[in-house]
């Protein structure tokens, strides 16, 4: 009988917080997240493993993450997020709810790409979710870009603004023409990237949920997971 893996997080990670656009959006990233981050590769397996979302627009399948990652996000997120988002180091958040905690591989062909998945997205309005990207692969596989809508200059969508930033992507395409099918690599006639993280293994990088974001895969085809665009993914609902 196999032994429950149990994650462990560094003592201490390299942590920086970076302010993005006009909003100046929090973006934090942590290097060397965990230290045993190759138990955690090898728990993708074979790539039969992972299957299709039909609820979202991911470029690629997904597996469910073991319990344990999940009880570990979870305890992370609530004691060191709040603190290296305010001037108190003793900051702990009162909640943390997670959403969703997969291992993720991206590898959708780019000629097969929807229109909605070749520009930026976000994941909710709801602006007490954040999003957990955990890379478990290399630079040449490509990180993670933050963007600003040119038209609306809207840089995270709200309940306030999700009608008027749609209404706004609808001129562009009228206008301008829908992009081609290929993935995003930069600022293009649409939007402009105002930040951009590059994958390395067992970084993470923790941003809100509806900032507008977008992988920049340079990498979509591997023979296996392990040798793959393959992250570890979590949104987080907190309440401070």
């Amino acid at each position: 009988m196999d032994m429950p893996v149990k994650f462990n997080t560094n003592e201490d990670p390299e942590i920086t917080v970076t302010r993005v656009g006009e909003l100046q959006t929090p973006v934090l990233v942590v290097d060397d997240f965990l230290q045993n981050v190759d138990e955690l590769i090898s728990m993708a397996g074979d790539v039969n493993s992972f299957s299709g979302q039909g609820t979202d627009y991911y470029p690629g399948v997904r597996k469910p993450l073991d319990k344990a990652y999940e009880q570990m996000i979870q305890e992370w997120v609530k004691y060191h997020l709040a603190s290296h988002l305010t001037d108190n180091n003793a900051a702990v958040l009162k909640h943390v709810d997670i959403n969703l905690a997969a291992l993720s591989l991206t590898n959708q062909a780019p000629e097969s790409l929807v229109p909605i998945q070749r520009i930026p997205h976000f994941d909710t309005t709801n602006p007490n979710q954040w999003a957990l990207v955990h890379y478990l692969c290399g630079p040449e596989f490509g990180g993670t870009g933050f963007f600003k809508h040119k038209r609306s200059g809207f840089e995270t969508i709200t309940e306030k603004n999700q009608k008027a930033y749609f209404r706004n992507l609808a001129d562009d395409a009228s206008v301008k023409g829908v992009p081609d099918a290929k993935y995003l690599q930069g600022s293009n006639d649409l939007f402009e990237m105002l930040h951009y993280v590059e994958a390395k293994k067992n970084r993470m990088v923790i941003y809100p949920s509806n900032l507008l974001h977008s992988g920049l895969i340079k990498k979509w085809q591997a023979p296996t997971p392990q040798q793959g665009r393959l992250t570890a993914n979590a949104f987080c609902v907190v309440t401070t």
